[in-house]
């Protein structure tokens, strides 16, 4: 072999697949084991990679960590109106619905509220004799309501369902008063208000089905009129008023009193307590 040759051989030995040169050129060269799924051990063979592509795939198989859960939200049963006169509000719900209440009444509610209330007593005025079938008097009484006072009373809301006939079933406690203005349908539902004890501010019951107005029916205590107040104790016998006190989920017996027996007039001062 002539120099000449040598020189060639001698000018490429830095691009031959030497040892030497493999170590040289592999040294950054990250020998990894890496597992694919559904392999076997057996299967496994190096693989050579980068830092950057042996980091990225350590990261990729990093456990996955658990998602927390979001807590279910309980569903709302009630809504009740913000504003002071919320049995008011409660009638505007049931006649216009809660997208006009919550979207087109924004901040003007107050102006809103003066303007139905005065339409209210023009309304009275030209539906007195509607209103004497139903025995809601006095009229004078219901355009005080409406002009002068904060809140309405149950008269006042009571007789404007009547004009507006709307079905409604009002709560008390256990107490249930029923207004029945026109047949149910779906477009003519009965709607339920619950009154609060201490407050006296009033709810709309949400997703009403037979079964819940059925329910109310058969085991509260249905009051004849809506401002309807306990009789005389001589009208009652004592079963009446035990089965009342059931009724309004009174309990009278010895454990709960702390009386041995109670007599006819003990239940009936219970009853007048808690009605």
């Amino acid at each position: 072999m002539n120099n000449k040759t040598n020189n060639i051989i001698t000018n490429l030995n830095d691009y031959m697949f030497t040892s030497s040169n493999l170590d040289k050129y592999t040294k950054h060269i990250i020998k990894f084991s890496y597992i694919l799924p559904n392999t076997s051990i057996k299967k496994i063979s190096p693989i050579k990679m980068t830092i950057k592509q042996s980091n990225s795939i350590i990261q990729s198989t990093k456990p996955e960590t658990k998602k927390e859960t979001k807590k279910e939200t309980k569903k709302e049963t009630m809504y009740k109106p913000k504003q002071k006169d919320s049995l008011f509000w409660c009638l505007y719900i049931m006649k216009h619905g809660f997208s006009n209440y919550e979207m087109e009444i924004n901040n003007q509610y107050f102006v809103v509220e003066k303007a139905e209330k005065f339409k209210y007593i023009e309304l009275i005025r030209k539906n007195k004799e509607i209103l004497k079938i139903h025995k809601i008097k006095p009229l004078t009484e219901l355009e005080d309501d409406l002009a002068n006072k904060d809140r309405i009373s149950i008269k006042t809301f009571f007789a404007l369902c009547v004009l507006e006939q709307i079905n409604v079933l009002l709560v008390h406690k256990r107490k249930v008063y029923e207004l029945m203005c026109i047949d149910v349908d779906d477009k003519h539902p009965i709607h339920v208000i619950h009154r609060h004890n201490e407050s006296y501010e009033h709810s709309i019951e949400l997703d009403v089905t037979e079964d819940i107005i059925n329910k109310y029916r058969n085991t509260f205590f249905i009051m004849s009129s809506f401002d309807a107040t306990l009789k005389s104790m001589s009208s009652y016998k004592l079963d009446e008023l035990k089965n009342l006190c059931n009724k309004l989920d009174i309990h009278i017996d010895a454990e709960h009193v702390g009386k041995k027996k109670l007599t006819k007039k003990d239940i009936y001062e219970i009853l007048v307590l808690n009605y």
